[in-house]
């Protein structure tokens, strides 16, 4: 469990009174279960990792 590396990213969205520029920030490596043969997609991670609703989560190829 907790086999695959993934890459976290968080975007910011800074408003500049005439818009927003949305960026991502440094990715950092978060180490994960990922299914992604199930239905729905699965992803379990430690508790203590700061993953929020909206971070942008990269998986490289998995074999199956």
């Amino acid at each position: 469990m907790f086999d695959t590396p993934v890459q976290v990213s968080r975007p910011s969205r800074f408003f500049d009174g005439e818009g927003s520029l949305e960026t991502l920030g440094t990715a950092t490596t978060v180490w994960a279960d990922v299914k992604l043969h199930d239905t729905p997609v699965r992803m379990v991670f430690r508790a203590e990792e700061d993953i929020r609703v909206g971070d942008i989560i990269e998986v490289e190829n998995l074999e199956s």
